[in-house]
């Protein structure tokens, strides 16, 4: 269930801002991580977040001293403290796109409100 919850919503605001920010490789990422990543929904916000860094994310981790092999997304260098710095900007957009999305809508429903 909570998978279907979480479907629409991810899939709708990664096709959104990767139409913004490097669609192609994005779109590449997803079509070749993406689909095949574990959890498909972590597969796309992986995808379009290692395709707008230049950089490889996920990859084998550790949980409680056992080691866990998860495949890595992204065909570039393991991420550098300047990545985290551009991650931090990209994030900072796509708040900025989602309350300028919000507040778009909201006048809009508010002006079809008084239309009617």
């Amino acid at each position: 269930m909570i998978w279907l919850i979480e479907f629409v919503p991810i899939r709708l605001l990664i096709t959104c801002f990767s139409l913004l920010l490097r669609p192609k490789q994005t779109w590449h990422y997803i079509k070749y991580y993406g689909r095949h990543f574990n959890q498909t929904n972590s597969g796309w916000a992986l995808s379009f977040f290692a395709a707008n860094l230049h950089t490889q994310l996920a990859g084998p981790r550790f949980y409680f001293g056992e080691r866990f092999d998860v495949m890595r997304v992204g065909a570039k260098d393991q991420p550098t403290a300047e990545h985290i710095q551009h991650l931090l900007k990209l994030l900072n957009q796509m708040r900025w796109l989602f309350i300028a999305t919000s507040a778009l809508l909201l006048v809009i429903i508010n002006f079809a409100g008084l239309m009617l």
